[in-house]
């Protein structure tokens, strides 16, 4: 099959679940005789079309910040790429299969005429629903527009792919909808060594202010009282980079807490992890929570939140590999504390071979 995945982003360039889902699914389904092509924002220098291990990368346009200085997804750039990949969808040969990925959910109309004129299989893959979070996120009266457009994307997704049953849930739709979860790269598992040094708690993830990296700040400092030399590494880029620099200074422990930017590799995010005792995801916000899994793949247990719009927490069994806690600073420094001493084994299940045959045998369906 010609199969093409669209997103604005895009693996390495960027580092995000959804990057990270299309780059190594995209990858199994080329081995497994595929012709797979990823319409995305153009991140190289060259031409419009790159290939990269056997999958070919479409540049749409260049890419301007895909977030505002708010920290929020800019809409205008969302609407360009959408705009823009009908010209260049419709010149291209016809794909048997395109999935598009929900967000930011411009896109998902141009698939669906793209879809109607050349007769593709249109399929789009929903990471997370935000229904009334729109409000939260945007306020009024924009966040009713986005309300508005997620729901007018959600009529327009003729198959639909979740990747947990989480979103599937917060769907409420009526059509059928296939689970296809993400997966764990566990050949950069294997291969990865713990560090040299070691920390007691870490956190991968953009710095956004949904994923309250600043209470999980404030959960170091109440911990520092009991463990004066707790150690805390904060990996991840974004808006709210500096604001959690100057926080951790201004609560004292700028000497416990070590940040690093984006990893260059996944395998880095492992010996990272192995070298760590407890992950802490504080997100009000998860559509999936990759990192739970690959913390857990690691014998980590994970400390992650009660929000409703958090899917982690549907992978998080309390007192078995990890725990749930209300999002505060007390509550979170108890759930650290209580899972160091907290024995994980280790799980095998996500393997992206496996879940790139279950979604070849959906394309199909």
């Amino acid at each position: 099959m010609r199969i093409v995945f669209v997103y604005d982003a895009v693996y390495p360039y960027t580092k995000g679940g959804v990057e990270k889902r299309v780059y190594e699914l995209s990858k199994e389904l080329d081995s497994r005789g595929h012709e797979v092509h990823v319409f995305c924002l153009k991140f190289w220098e060259g031409g419009q079309v790159t290939e990269r291990e056997g999958v070919y990368l479409h540049g749409i346009c260049d890419p301007a910040p895909l977030y505002t200085k708010e920290g929020r997804r800019s809409i205008l750039g969302s609407i360009k790429f959408a705009v823009m990949l009908l010209p260049t969808l419709l010149k291209e040969k016809r794909f048997d299969v395109i999935d598009c990925q929900n967000f930011p959910y411009f896109p998902v109309l141009s698939c669906r005429f793209i879809s109607a004129v050349k007769g593709s299989k249109l399929f789009i893959t929903w990471h997370e629903f935000w229904g009334d979070y729109w409000h939260e996120y945007l306020g009024w009266p924009i966040g009713v527009f986005g309300k508005m457009v997620e729901r007018l994307a959600l009529s327009l997704s003729p198959r639909i792919i979740s990747v947990s049953e989480f979103t599937k849930m917060k769907l409420k739709t009526n059509k059928r909808v296939y689970v296809i979860p993400n997966g764990l790269d566990y050949g950069s598992l294997e291969k990865a060594k713990p560090l040299k040094k070691r920390f007691d708690v870490i956190f991968v993830g953009r710095l956004i202010r949904e994923k309250n990296v600043d209470m999980l700040l404030r959960a170091i400092a109440l911990l520092k009282s009991r463990y004066p030399r707790i150690r805390c590494c904060i990996i991840g880029e974004g808006p709210e980079r500096q604001r959690i620099i100057e926080l951790a200074s201004s609560l004292g422990v700028e000497r416990n807490v070590e940040f690093h930017k984006f990893l260059k590799t996944h395998e880095q995010v492992f010996s990272y992890l192995k070298s760590s005792q407890v992950l802490v995801l504080p997100s009000s916000r998860e559509g999936f929570g990759m990192i739970v899994l690959e913390a857990n793949a690691c014998g980590v247990p994970v400390v992650t939140v009660e929000a409703e719009g958090n899917a982690a927490k549907e992978f998080v069994r309390d007192g078995v590999n990890g725990k749930v806690v209300p999002l505060s600073p007390e509550t979170l420094a108890n759930g650290i504390e209580e899972s160091f001493s907290m024995k994980v084994k280790p799980i095998k299940e996500y393997n992206w071979k496996n879940i790139a045959k279950k979604l070849g045998r959906v394309y199909n369906a």
